[in-house]
Parts: structure tokens; sequence; C-alpha cells
């Protein structure tokens, strides 16, 4: 049984500064493929909620959808709530999770 996803408004909102950024530095072909990886993962995390490993902060758990990102989500009961998309090569020290 796959759980339910929602997206937070910050999921949201950084997933779309993440989409702006590769449509204005990359091509369609990148961008595209961001997408296709990003809603692959969210499909397996709705399926295998737990396959990913918890963070350091109140069970947040992190998944990697490339090397530059990753997305961060909590699970309650049956459902999956994406926090935020993140990019890897922040500061590791601005992360909250």
């Amino acid at each position: 049984m796959a759980f339910n996803v929602i997206w937070s408004d910050e999921s949201l909102l950084s997933y779309e500064k993440i989409i702006e950024f590769l449509t204005l530095k990359w091509t369609e072909n990148e961008t595209v493929d961001f997408i296709l990886k990003t809603e692959s993962l969210i499909n397996v995390i709705a399926i295998q909620p737990y396959l990913f490993p918890a963070s350091n902060f109140n069970q947040i758990r992190k998944a990697v959808i490339t090397k530059q990102t990753s997305v961060y989500y909590l699970i309650q009961e049956e459902e999956i709530f994406l926090i935020t998309f993140w990019d890897n090569r922040q500061n590791p020290a601005s992360n909250p999770f």
C-alpha cells in the first residue's frame, strides 16, 4: 500500500526554484531528467518510506535525488510530508536537518 504524499509550501517553493535554475542554466533535457528522477523517487518513498535514512532531527528522512539535490520528508501514520528540497552543495551548517 502506498502512502499519501503531501507537499508542504516550502517543498513546492524549493522544488520550483530548482526547476527554474535548471531551466535558466541547463538544457531542457537536464530539467526533464531532474523532474523524472524526482517523480520516480517520490513514488519509491510512497511505497517504501523507511528505505532512506533518518536524519539527526526528529525522524526526518533524507533521500538523494541527484548528487546535488536531496529531499527531506517526514512519515506520519500513512502520510508522507515532503518538507523541502535541498541543494547538497550548500554549507552543511545551514541545513536545519
